[in-house]
């Protein structure tokens, strides 16, 4: 027969193992909201991604070091906007705003590269 002398250690044990990963949960999920917010803003008066190279995921990795064209075709909008293959407008929407969520000027991004992605958005709503 068990005690109560031996029921309170086994629930104040429960008690503290239920506490200690209820806040390791915490911990992680609040480490995790504060790395997303640790992004490097690209600054306005650089021209070349090869220049951009150290800025992280700000744009897909397959266009860093290219630069820009003169003028936008289809191919490097779907570069900047992340898509590949045959895209729906909806398609180009979602990317679209994700590419704005992460760059937007408003929020500590870049104007030049708010300016391209929106071009990259009319090119291929064209």
């Amino acid at each position: 027969e068990i005690s109560r002398k031996m029921v309170w250690p086994i629930v104040a044990a429960l008690a503290i193992t239920a506490g200690v990963s209820y806040g390791g949960k915490r911990v992680i999920q609040n480490y995790l909201k504060w790395k997303a917010t640790q992004t490097f803003k690209i600054p306005t008066d650089m021209f070349n991604h090869s220049q951009l190279t150290y800025f992280g995921e700000r744009l897909p990795k397959d266009f860093l070091g290219t630069g820009f064209r003169q003028s936008m075709n289809e191919a490097e909008a779907k570069k900047i906007l992340d898509l590949k293959g045959k895209c729906t407008t909806e398609d180009i929407k979602l990317a679209h705003r994700r590419m704005m969520r992460i760059n937007h000027p408003d929020h500590g991004g870049s104007q030049f590269l708010g300016r391209k992605i929106n071009e990259a958005k009319e090119v291929l709503t064209k």
